[in-house]
């Protein structure tokens, strides 16, 4: 069942020297900055909009490398593409995913979940969704500003913020291949 307006795909795209982006000791980190960006865009938007849990626990967290999750479901995902790799200045594009205001009964994903079914009450689904464009926006680009301004501290601190906001520590998995 489609729901239009009440999910967020948004791209966002900025420019990085190659050598951060090409840099194994701090490229990982690029995504799960942007991840932890959209976990801040998230609280702000909802601080803003007066929204409370509507029920405990109400936990988000990144699920590594590139999952959004809220109480174990999954609420979106963030994609991270270099493009023109080898150039003195290379594009980064960061798209994000998030299911926004679609209702429990018409998720038809299995694992899947929606702000709406967390976080209460919400503004109409237009308004949800500029607000949280204009806050990933805010967040993404001061993430990635770090990344620009010192590489290893941006690295240092996101790996840092996720201690506690990572959804996969201490947990098993499973690799198929």
């Amino acid at each position: 069942m489609e729901h239009p307006g009440k999910s967020l795909m948004a791209s966002f795209v900025g420019s990085m020297p190659w050598s951060v982006v090409s840099d194994a000791s701090v490229n990982g980190w690029i995504p799960l900055a942007a991840g932890l960006a959209a976990l801040d865009a998230t609280a702000d938007v909802v601080r803003d909009c007066g929204a409370r849990p509507t029920h405990k626990p109400c936990d988000m967290a990144v699920k590594w490398p590139n999952d959004i999750f809220c109480d174990g479901l999954k609420l979106g995902g963030i994609l991270v593409q270099i493009v023109s790799p080898g150039d003195p200045v290379c594009a980064v594009v960061v798209g994000v995913g998030m299911n926004l205001a679609i209702p429990e009964s018409d998720l038809s994903v299995e694992g899947s979940t929606s702000l709406l079914a967390h976080r209460s009450p919400l503004p109409d689904d237009d308004k949800l969704r500029d607000m949280m464009v204009a806050a990933l926006t805010r967040r993404l680009r001061a993430r990635m500003a770090e990344f620009l301004d010192s590489p290893a501290a941006a690295a240092a601190r996101a790996r840092r913020d996720m201690g506690d906001r990572c959804w996969t520590l201490g947990r098993r998995g499973r690799a198929r291949i």
